[in-house]
């Protein structure tokens, strides 16, 4: 058993980048940043990761590597390829026991295949950090922690309705919550929350839209993702017209020379945070004009549809990736 090997197998993602910060900030602070090498994985090179682990150091021994999708994961965002794993798995399996204590490594596998030979092999040799996405409990004292008699117990649960259970987006809002109370001098209210935070289903829409007229198949993934931990179908739906609305008032803007995010900001009174959003790439956005406008005729007519009993409402999500793949 190897001490100074770990697996970070952690559902939770954010609590995995903090815990990969703290380390690399503790060990940065005792042996230099120069001596931590960090490999995510769509730019793996096994030569230079194994040059990493096994080369010597000019002053010091200690080195901190860390590892994205070894063992093999099966999260679409932390995959290596095939030829690149299987040369590392045989690689490292070969020279395992010649790895260096004073060699750290981290290997981040969020789901990793549980049925692969070096995950056996890894969970019988290494340390493995499994945990676990917070239990609702533990998710009120991660904001109570954070924000502290700034907000009340019921506030709390507010905006956990509001924001969902991803800590990403949830340590985001709570940044702008503790600003606004701390400038402010005052309590957080659920009204200063409705002012203050964006529901996810809007973060949602926006993620959506990011994607839909430029990936079509991460798009349907993020809908089966949306899909999956029960969305509300009427929220989902008017959210995404009602980004699709914004867009092409936009778009309707700049065509008539009007470029400034503050004053379409005003004029349309959006978030200054949506035309930003949607001004950073305006340029694709007005080449799919004609796709923006077709989907948004066609979620109109999803809507009458299903109130109408055109449509059942069971088959909503089915009709939502028709219309996607249709554009």
């Amino acid at each position: 058993m190897k001490k100074n090997i770990f697996l970070f197998n952690w559902q939770e993602k954010f609590l995995l980048y903090e815990e990969l910060k703290k380390r690399k900030k503790a060990f940065a602070e005792k042996y230099g940043i120069d001596n931590i090498f960090e490999f995510k994985s769509n730019e793996i090179n096994v030569w230079e990761i194994f040059n990493a682990i096994f080369s010597g150091g000019l002053f010091v021994s200690k080195k901190l590597i860390i590892i994205f999708g070894i063992p093999k994961d099966t999260d679409t965002d932390n995959k290596i390829t095939e030829s690149k794993y299987t040369e590392f798995e045989t690689k490292f399996m070969n020279n395992f026991e010649s790895i260096p204590d004073d060699v750290i490594i981290c290997f981040v596998s969020f789901t990793p295949d549980k049925r692969i030979k070096l995950y056996k092999f890894l969970s019988e040799n290494i340390t493995l950090k499994n945990y676990e996405k917070l239990k609702e409990s533990e998710l009120r004292n991660f904001i109570k922690q954070k924000l502290g008699d700034s907000i009340w117990t019921e506030e709390i649960q507010y905006f956990i309705e509001l924001v969902g259970d991803d800590l990403f987006f949830i340590s985001n809002e709570i940044n702008k919550l503790s600003f606004f109370a701390r400038e402010k001098n005052t309590k957080i209210s659920k009204k200063i929350i409705d002012e203050v935070v964006y529901p996810k289903a809007v973060i949602n829409s926006f993620t959506i839209l990011d994607n839909m007229f430029f990936d079509k198949k991460r798009t349907l993934d993020l809908l089966q993702n949306i899909q999956d931990n029960w969305w509300d179908n009427f929220q989902f739906l008017w959210m995404l017209y009602w980004g699709l609305k914004a867009v092409i008032q936009i778009i309707d803007f700049v065509e008539r020379g009007i470029k400034e995010s503050k004053t379409i900001a005003e004029k349309l009174k959006l978030h200054p945070f949506v035309v930003a959003k949607n001004m950073k790439i305006i340029d694709k956005l007005i080449t799919k004009k004609d796709n923006i406008k077709n989907m948004f005729e066609k979620l109109i007519m999803l809507d009458y549809n299903i109130k109408t009993w055109k449509v059942p409402q069971e088959i909503f999500w089915l009709e939502i990736k028709n219309i996607i793949i249709s554009i």
